[in-house]
C-alpha cells in the first residue's frame, strides 16, 4: 500500500494520519475526506446501495477511532445509532450483513449523518443509500404516486415521525410515537403546571360588600345608598369596594385549552391501543387454533406409513412457524399492554390534575394571538406545549406522507398494488360510490403502511360483475380449514401467500368465477428469470397455481388461478413482457417524471382477457387510450 495515502484530509486542508474505508457488497470505499462542521458533512458523502453487506474497517493509525454510524441527535432515535470502535487489533465492523432477505434492513433511501471521534477530535461525514433497482426519478415518482393514493390516511399516522425508520416492534403504532416524547417531557410538563398553579398570572377583580364601616367608598357605592335598598341600610351598613385576585386569566384559560388537547391525544390514544390489542388477541386466538390443528395432523400422520417423509416434514416445518409467530405475537401484546398501562397513569394524572381547585375555576378558552409571560412555570409550559402543537398539526413534507419507515422494496410493492388498480379502472372497475378507495383503506391502514389481508372491492360499471384485489393474504392450507373460516381458498402447496390476488364474482348471484395473481419481486431479472431452469420465483409462481377453492356445499375447484403475473422494477435490455411456462414476468415501474406507469397497459391487456373469458365487454374497452 502506498503509505502516502494513509491519511483523511479533514477540511479539505488539514492531513490526520488514519484511515477508514467502507466495503460494500465486496467493493471498498476509502473515506477520504471528512469535515469539523456538521453542516458542511453533505460535501463529504460516500454512496451505498441498498440492501448490500457494509462493513467499515480500519486501514492505517496509531490511536483508536471511534465511528458512531447514523448520528442522530435526538434521543428517541439513539437506538438507531451504532457504535464501534476500531484499532489494529479490531480493524473492521459489520454494520450490515444481508442474511434474512430484506426485511430487516436498517436504513430507508435517503443521507444518514456519521461522526468520527479521533484524539479527542470530532469529525463528520454523510453516506447515502441508493435504491437498489431504481433510479432516484423514479424512486421519487414511486412516493409521489403512493402520497397521491393515501392522502389523508397515513398523514395522520406519520405526523409524529421524521422519518426515521424506527425497529421497535411498536413503531408501526402512531400513538407511540407520540407518547415516546410525551413520556420523556412528562416530569418537566408537570413540573411547569405546578409552577403555573404556585405563581399564577391573575387579574383583580371588582366586587362589593355590605359592612358597618365605611372604608372603599366609590360612585357605585353611593349610588347604591341612595337607592330606595340603600336607604333601608342608611348609616348601619356601607357598600365597600373590594378587590380580589382572580385566576380565571386569559393566560391559564388558554392553557388549560391546551392540556386538555393533549388529554384527548391520550384518551384517543388509548383506544387505538384498545384496537390494536383486540387485533392481536385475534391474531394469537387463531394462530393458537391453527397450532392445535397442525400438532394433531401430525399426530394422526406420523404412523401412517403411506402419507410421504416429505408431506410429514412440510407439517412440522408448518407447526414451528407456527410457534415462532405465536412468540411474536406475545410479544407484541406484551409491548401493547405496557404502552397501554402507561397511557392510563398518564390519563388518570392529567384528568386529576384538571379537576383540582385551581384548574377548576378556568374556563377554557384558546388564544388567537401570541401570548407571553415571563414567570418561570409559564416559560417552560409554552415551550413543550409548542413542541406538542407542532408534532400535532405540521404537516409532513409531501415524500414523507408514505410510509417512509418501510424499505424501498415494500414501497415498490405498494406502488404495483396501486397500478394494479389503476388497470382495473382503465377496465370500467370503480369503487362503490359509499366506498371509495378511501373509506375502504380507512380499516386496514393500523401500521404505518398497508395491512396484510387488506382487501378493496370494485364493482363493473355495467353491474354484472365485482373484483376483490386482496393484499398479501396467505390462504388456508386445508379445505376443511377455509369452508371452518369461510375464507374458501386454500392450497396443498408451500407457497401460499401472493402479494396480490385479484378475485373475479358474479355480482347477481354472488358466485366465485376465477383468480389471477400479481406476485411482486423488488429485483433484478436474472435474479427471478432464466430461459433455462427455473428460479425460487418461478416455482413460488408454480405454486400459486396450486390455488383452489371450496364453495358452501363443499364442491372444490382446483387450481383456480387462470395466471400469474410477476411484476418487476424493469430492465432495459429486456422484453417489456415475456411469456414463461410459469406465468409472465412483466416490467413495472414510473416513466421518468411522467404520471404513466410502464406496464400498465399490459397489465391492463392480460386482465382484460381474463375478465372477457367470464364477462365478455358489452362496449369496447378504454384500455388503449
Amino acid at each position: 500500500m502506498d503509505m502516502s495515502n494513509n491519511y483523511t484530509l479533514i477540511d479539505q486542508k488539514y492531513k490526520y494520519p488514519f484511515l477508514l474505508q467502507l466495503m460494500v457488497g465486496g467493493k471498498t470505499l476509502p473515506i477520504k475526506y471528512l469535515v469539523t462542521d456538521i453542516a458542511q458533512a453533505q460535501a463529504c458523502e460516500y454512496e451505498i446501495e441498498e440492501y448490500k453487506d457494509v462493513a467499515i474497517s480500519f486501514t492505517h493509525g496509531q490511536s483508536d477511532i471511534t465511528v458512531v454510524w447514523n448520528k442522530v441527535f435526538d434521543e428517541d432515535e439513539a437506538d438507531q445509532t451504532e457504535t464501534v470502535c476500531l484499532n489494529e487489533i479490531t480493524n473492521i465492523a459489520t454494520l450490515y450483513e444481508n442474511r434474512n432477505g430484506m426485511d430487516d434492513y436498517p436504513w430507508r433511501c435517503g443521507n444518514y449523518l456519521f461522526e468520527v471521534q479521533y484524539e479527542s477530535k470530532i469529525f463528520y461525514g454523510m453516506f447515502s443509500v441508493l435504491p437498489k433497482n431504481l433510479n432516484e426519478i423514479q424512486l421519487k415518482k414511486i412516493h409521489e404516486t403512493l402520497n397521491q393514493k393515501l392522502q389523508g390516511l397515513t398523514e395522520e399516522m406519520l405526523k409524529y415521525s421524521q422519518g426515521a425508520g424506527g425497529q421497535s416492534k411498536l413503531d408501526h403504532l402512531p400513538f407511540a410515537l407520540f407518547f415516546k416524547w410525551f413520556e420523556r417531557v412528562e416530569p418537566q410538563f408537570y413540573r411547569a403546571i405546578t409552577l403555573v398553579q404556585n405563581d399564577s398570572e391573575s387579574v383583580l377583580k371588582r366586587s362589593y360588600k355590605l359592612e358597618s364601616v365605611p372604608k372603599h367608598i366609590d360612585r357605585y357605592s353611593i349610588k347604591w345608598g341612595n337607592s330606595p335598598k340603600g336607604l333601608l341600610y342608611k348609616d348601619l351598613k356601607y357598600l365597600n369596594r373590594k378587590y380580589s385576585q382572580f385566576v380565571d386569566h386569559v393566560y391559564n384559560r388558554n392553557f388549560k385549552a391546551q392540556l386538555i388537547e393533549v388529554l384527548n391525544i391520550l384518551i384517543n390514544g388509548k383506544k387505538e391501543l384498545v384496537q390494536y390489542l383486540d387485533i392481536q388477541k385475534d391474531h394469537m386466538k387463531e394462530t393458537e387454533q391453527e397450532l392445535d390443528k397442525v400438532k394433531i395432523e401430525i399426530q394422526m400422520v406420523e404412523k401412517i406409513r403411506m402419507v410421504s417423509r416429505a408431506s410429514k416434514n412440510k407439517l412440522k416445518n408448518n407447526y414451528k412457524y407456527l410457534q415462532i409467530k405465536l412468540i411474536e405475537l406475545h410479544n407484541d401484546e406484551k409491548q401493547i399492554r405496557g404502552l397501554l398501562e402507561k397511557t392510563e397513569k398518564s390519563c388518570r394524572l392529567l384528568q386529576a390534575t384538571l379537576q383540582n381547585a385551581f384548574w377548576k375555576q378556568i374556563q377554557v378558552r384558546k388564544a388567537a394571538g401570541k401570548m407571553v409571560s415571563n414567570k418561570k412555570g409559564y416559560l417552560l409550559l409554552d415551550q413543550i406545549l409548542k413542541k406538542f402543537a407542532e408534532l400535532s398539526s405540521k404537516a409532513p413534507k409531501e415524500e414523507e406522507i408514505v410510509p417512509v419507515s418501510r424499505p424501498t422494496y415494500l414501497l415498490y410493492e405498494y406502488y404495483v398494488f396501486f397500478s394494479v388498480l389503476d388497470a382495473l379502472q382503465n377496465l370500467d372497475y370503480h369503487f362503490p360510490p359509499n366506498s371509495q378507495l378511501k373509506d375502504q383503506l380507512q380499516a386496514f391502514l393500523y401500521k404505518d403502511g398497508i395491512m396484510d389481508g387488506t382487501a378493496l372491492r370494485m364493482l363493473s360499471a355495467d353491474g354484472r360483475s365485482y373484483i376483490r384485489i386482496v393484499y398479501n393474504e396467505e390462504v388456508e392450507r386445508r379445505s376443511q380449514y377455509a369452508l371452518e373460516k369461510q375464507k374458501h381458498f386454500f392450497s396443498l402447496k408451500s407457497h401460499r401467500k401472493p402479494d396480490i390476488k385479484i378475485d373475479l364474482y358474479d355480482c347477481e348471484t354472488d358466485e366465485f368465477k376465477s383468480s389471477y395473481v400479481v406476485e411482486v419481486k423488488y429485483r433484478p431479472l436474472y435474479s427471478i428469470y432464466q430461459p433455462n431452469g427455473s428460479t425460487h420465483a418461478m416455482e413460488q409462481m408454480d405454486d400459486y397455481r396450486g390455488i383452489s377453492y371450496i364453495r358452501n356445499k363443499g364442491i372444490i375447484e382446483h387450481s383456480v388461478v387462470k395466471d400469474v403475473i410477476c411484476a418487476y422494477p424493469g430492465n432495459e435490455h429486456a422484453e417489456k413482457l415475456i411469456p414463461s411456462d410459469y406465468g409472465y414476468f412483466l416490467q413495472m415501474y414510473p416513466e421518468g417524471e411522467s404520471d404513466i406507469t410502464v406496464g400498465e397497459k399490459e397489465l391492463t391487456e392480460l386482465l382484460s382477457i381474463w375478465i372477457e373469458m367470464y364477462f365478455p365487454f358489452s362496449v369496447e374497452s378504454n384500455i388503449y387510450k
